[in-house]
């Protein structure tokens, strides 16, 4: 682990891109949560202002960069709304503060959109892929266009949604598509209905990336920081394939993917009691509290 605020008592809020090994032009994909990074500012500089924050993203990458910051609604069920301009994502406040704010441009998928900003924003919003993870998904440009993972607050093992993409290239056994018919309002205000698939996990299988993680840093692929006491992580997705295609498909994904008896027979119980209402999911209260349709 690189410890790059051993010798400094507290790095600004604003600087602390300048410390993990980002250059002008990079394509970086975002994953956070800054309510750490929110709290430790406020005791030390009296504030955190997000549009700042995020400002120094944009300005480290430069005007031939470009930012990538998951915008997920996967939690959508089918027949449900979807507003591309106004549905907030449940994948935290950095995706949230740049709605239709500081150049962002959101991409079309409702289940797992990205809010993209530089210099190719017009590509990614520009995609009209039907399947979250397919060939034609923004997962499928991170590797050609040599993206970087940036990992703020959070680590690889609980964000690298990106290994769901070569699930489905490689058509593995423990998913399969579902369709979701959504009621889908885009950019120009048209409400329409349109289905949407999702190469999801089958009732009883669970994901654990700590595998891969754990891979990634035996290789050397990944660089660790610890910034003002929170952990900070990079890494190159294109690095990242061979280890994730091996376990794939060479490990048939032993290591990544796992059925549990006990989960699938609650996952069947709670699917019959929902289909009755007699069942509502954590996710469908906070969603409903919080009004984000």
């Amino acid at each position: 682990m690189v410890l790059m605020s051993e010798n400094k008592s507290y790095i600004p809020y604003q600087e602390i891109i300048n410390y993990p090994e980002v250059e002008q032009g990079d394509k970086l994909v975002i994953a956070s949560d800054i309510t750490r990074l929110a709290l430790i500012s406020r005791k030390h500089q009296g504030a955190f202002d997000i549009r700042e924050f995020i400002k120094s993203f944009q300005e480290k990458v430069g005007k031939e960069g470009t930012l990538l910051i998951p915008a997920y609604n996967h939690h959508l069920r089918p027949g449900e709304s979807w507003d591309i301009k106004n549905t907030k994502p449940v994948t935290g406040v950095l995706a949230i503060s740049v709605m239709n704010n500081m150049g962002f441009v959101r991409t079309k998928n409702p289940l797992h959109s990205f809010m993209v900003w530089g210099k190719h924003a017009g590509f990614y919003s520009g995609l009209e892929n039907k399947s979250s993870f397919g060939n034609d998904s923004p997962f499928a440009h991170f590797a050609p266009h040599q993206a970087k993972m940036l990992c703020i607050g959070t680590s690889m093992a609980d964000a690298l949604t990106y290994v769901h993409f070569y699930e489905e290239l490689a058509k593995v056994k423990y998913r399969k598509y579902k369709t979701f018919p959504i009621k889908y309002k885009d950019e120009n205000g048209v409400m329409q209905l349109k289905d949407f698939y999702l190469f999801a996990k089958k009732m009883g299988w669970v994901s654990d990336f700590e595998y891969l993680e754990k891979k990634f840093r035996e290789n050397k692929l990944i660089r660790d920081y610890n910034l003002n006491g929170l952990g900070v992580q990079l890494l190159s997705l294109k690095a990242a394939v061979p280890v994730i295609r091996k376990e794939i498909l060479e490990e048939h994904a032993r290591h990544i993917s796992f059925f549990k008896p006990g989960l699938y027979a609650r996952e069947v119980l709670k699917t019959y009691l929902y289909r009755l209402k007699l069942f509502t999911t954590s996710t469908d209260r906070i969603r409903h509290a919080d009004n984000i349709h």
